[in-house]
């Protein structure tokens, strides 16, 4: 929910039609405030929350290998649909 919060105040949501949750705390307008238009401090703010949280150096937390991730893949897949369903 403090997502759909913090999406009232988007304009780019605004200009879709999207209005987010009507009513929300001051303090999301606050951080809106203080990091719309920079998504970089905002990224370097919670890594290091995080880090602050798990007890790790920031350089361990964020140190995130990626030699080992496997490959995405597409598959086709056929499944069955109920429809037309008067009682559950």
């Amino acid at each position: 929910m403090k997502i759909g919060n913090i999406g009232r105040l988007d304009p780019d949501l605004r200009t879709q039609g999207i209005s987010g949750l009507t009513h929300g705390a001051k303090m999301e307008e606050e951080v809106w405030s203080e990091f719309y238009g920079n998504p970089e401090r905002l990224a370097f703010e919670s890594e290091q929350l995080l880090a602050e949280l798990t007890l790790q150096n920031m350089d361990e937390y964020a140190d995130i290998q990626t030699d080992d991730l496997p490959q995405g893949k597409e598959r086709e897949v056929l499944i069955k649909q109920r429809v037309n369903q008067s009682f559950f």
